[in-house]
């Protein structure tokens, strides 16, 4: 009956229905204490703590209460599942639902360990700028899960095991792909999207069922909660996929328009979270603009010395590469376009180049605001805005304008605001 039971619990904690934990929990407490109330009252414990995890209430860091109150309470737990005491018995059948007992605590103290590590990944993401390096994060991920499959042993814990499975490899995923998208790694930025797209359709027929919600900026942390959601964490994932999702769209969109028809390319646009292409071309019909253009510097140089050749929309040379001194304008383009838009623009490049130039000359840190540079070309207005320190706009405007152009400035600012939240967790 005790295995049969702990088999049940596992398998509905694996499926995240906390609620039919609890009520198994209730419903053989008084089996249960007879082996050991404090066994009982720490599976309680755990299905309560796995509901708040979900809910990401870990990341709500309020003044007046303990930072570390969840992380805590799985450290705790981890340590009374391994100090459980047993009554003494003298049957066979009591000695083995003990024994049943002190090794799945056992199991479940691993497991508590598991999720404590796990929180602490969500709580250095939660403070992250989207410009950061996540190689290290992505390596405490990478040992977390090869953790789980050297501390989870056996049948009963498959549902919780294939659960921290899906939750990390979907977020190493999300990560691998922004990383990629930076760097402008075109085949691996999309089978990272993939690979996170693989498990959140997986996630969301049981998800979309709980109750939803969000959070909405604080200044004291990742976010204030609007309601008490057990799908946020999910939600979370899943706009993180649709802003990489919207952002792939704009950085190759050259790309995916040699493979896609010009129905098929609207199609997939229409389904992004934030449609830069077509905002883009709106703006420029609606306020006399001659091109949109999106800039890849060419700070690479390649084993002879000379500037890498970039093999457009699909991959440039490893960062290791970076001549860190190549920004300066000598003649020569040290700026790739690598998107036009509308695409029939043929437009000569070198006062782009002009423009680009001066502007990362003044390069400090592009997250901090929104710099716009702007040069004269006759009757043509050209704007500039960095991105970061490998993505440029550049856009060129009818008519002889000021840099103070209300309209250019809250394109650039919606445009770059959405390609680049100040934080991870403010993606939304």
């Amino acid at each position: 009956m005790l295995e049969k039971f702990l088999q049940s619990y596992f398998t509905s904690i694996g499926a995240f229905a906390w609620d039919k934990a609890r009520e198994m929990t209730e419903k053989n407490k008084q089996f249960i204490c007879t082996h050991s109330t404090q066994f009982h009252n720490l599976l309680i414990t755990l299905y309560q703590n796995e509901r708040s995890y979900f809910s990401l209430e870990f990341l709500e860091q309020k003044w007046f209460l303990k930072k570390d109150q969840l992380r805590n309470s799985y450290s705790q737990i981890q340590a009374n599942f391994l100090a459980i005491k047993f009554p003494d018995v003298t049957s066979t059948e009591a000695k083995d639902q003990q024994n049943m007992i002190r090794t799945t605590s056992s199991q479940l103290a691993e497991f508590c360990s598991l999720r404590s590590q796990s929180i602490a990944i969500y709580q250095n993401l939660s403070k992250a700028a989207m410009n950061s390096s996540y190689e290290r994060t992505c390596i405490s991920i990478k040992l977390l899960l090869d953790l789980i499959s050297k501390k989870l042993h056996g049948q009963m814990y498959e549902s919780i095991k294939i659960n921290l499975y899906d939750e990390l490899n979907l977020l190493h995923s999300l990560l691998e792909a922004s990383s990629s998208i930076s760097t402008w790694e075109f085949a691996k930025a999309s089978y990272a999207l993939q690979r996170s797209h693989t498990v959140l359709v997986k996630w969301k027929p049981i998800f979309t069922n709980k109750s939803s919600g969000t959070f909405r900026s604080s200044i004291f942390s990742f976010g204030e909660k609007v309601s008490n959601p057990s799908s946020a964490l999910y939600n979370w994932l899943e706009k993180m996929f649709k802003f990489l999702n919207s952002k792939t769209t704009f950085y190759f969109y050259e790309s995916f328009s040699q493979s896609l028809t010009v129905d098929e390319m609207k199609q997939a646009l229409s389904k992004m979270s934030y449609d830069f292409v077509s905002k883009s071309l709106a703006f420029m019909k609606k306020y006399d603009g001659n091109y949109l253009r999106l800039y890849l510097t060419n700070r690479l140089v390649d084993d002879t010395g000379e500037v890498a050749q970039i093999r457009h929309g699909y991959v440039i040379p490893p960062s290791s590469m970076y001549d860190e001194n190549s920004y300066a304008f000598n003649g020569s383009p040290k700026f790739s376009s690598v998107l036009t838009l509308p695409q029939t623009i043929i437009q000569d490049e070198v006062m782009d180049q002009e423009i680009l130039a001066k502007a990362y000359a003044t390069l400090n840190n592009p997250h901090e605001k929104v710099n716009v540079h702007l040069l004269h070309e006759g009757k043509n207005t050209i704007f500039c805005a960095l991105v970061d320190k490998n993505m440029s706009l550049i856009m060129s405007m009818k008519g002889v304008r000021s840099e103070k152009d209300t309209n250019v400035q809250s394109y650039f600012n919606d445009t770059l605001q959405q390609l680049r939240p100040r934080r991870i967790a403010l993606i939304r």
